[in-house]
C-alpha cells in the first residue's frame, strides 16, 4: 500500500516536498487512483556527467560503458535501487573517464628446433580472451617426419605436466595456423609446435619450434 513516506523513499525526495506540491492532500487517507505531483529534485553531479535510464540498462553496464563502478554510481545517487532502475530515471555517472585501453595481442617468435633449424614459428597472444593463435612455415609436410601426420599447437603453463592442444590446418600452401582458448592465463605457458600423430594427447613426435610467452 502507498504512502507519502514509501513515495518519498521511492523517488529520493521528501514527504513535505510532496505536501507542497499538492494542496489540500491528506497524507492519511490516499486514494486508489488518485494523482499526485511527485517533485524530483534536479540532478547535479559536479564530478561526472548526468544519465537517462533507457530499456535494458543496468548499473553495471553503465559503470563498464563509462569506466567507473557499481559502488561509485550507488554512492553518487542515494535512494537508487539498483534492481529497479526505470525507464526515463536521471541518475548521476561519476568519475568519468576515457574508456578502458583496447588489449591489443601480443605476437612471440618462436625458435626452431634441431630437427627443424629453418622453420618459422610464431604465436599471437590475447591476453584477455586467454586465446592464442600459432602459426609455422617453412617446415616440410608433417607426414615426412618422424612420428608425424599433422602439426599440432601445444601449451601449458611453465612448470605444469598436462598440455592442452590443437590441430593446426593447412590455410595456404606451407602455412600452418591453429587456435587455442585455454582455463589458464597465457603468460608464463610454454609453447610447443610439432608433426605428431593424430590421435596423440602427449607430444610424442618431432618438434619444429618452441618458445615461452
Amino acid at each position: 500500500m502507498d504512502t507519502l513516506y514509501s513515495i518519498a523513499r521511492k523517488f529520493n525526495t521528501t514527504v513535505a516536498a510532496i505536501i507542497t506540491a499538492n494542496p489540500g492532500i491528506n497524507p492519511n487517507n490516499l486514494r486508489i487512483g488518485q494523482q499526485i505531483c511527485i517533485p524530483v529534485p534536479p540532478v547535479t553531479c559536479p564530478d561526472g556527467v548526468t544519465y537517462t535510464i533507457k530499456a535494458g540498462d543496468t548499473l553495471y553496464a553503465l559503470a563498464k560503458a563509462y569506466n567507473t563502478t557499481v559502488a561509485a554510481i550507488v554512492a553518487a545517487n542515494p535512494g537508487i535501487n539498483p534492481n529497479n532502475l526505470r525507464i526515463g530515471q536521471v541518475i548521476c555517472i561519476p568519475q568519468v573517464g576515457p574508456p578502458p585501453p583496447v588489449p591489443r595481442p601480443k605476437c612471440v617468435i618462436l625458435s626452431p628446433t634441431d630437427l627443424a633449424p629453418n622453420s618459422k614459428g610464431m604465436v599471437f597472444v590475447e591476453t584477455d580472451l586467454n586465446s592464442v593463435v600459432g602459426l609455422i612455415t617453412n617446415v616440410p609436410d608433417p607426414t615426412v617426419l618422424p612420428g608425424g601426420e599433422v602439426y599440432k599447437l601445444w601449451l601449458k603453463p611453465v612448470g605444469a605436466v598436462q598440455w592442452t592442444v590443437t590441430i593446426m590446418k593447412e590455410v595456404f600452401p606451407d602455412y600452418w595456423i591453429g587456435r587455442l582458448i585455454t582455463t589458464f592465463p597465457v603468460t608464463g605457458v610454454d609453447v610447443l609446435i610439432s608433426a605428431e600423430p593424430i590421435a596423440s594427447t602427449t607430444p610424442e613426435g618431432t618438434g619444429v619450434a618452441v618458445g615461452i610467452i
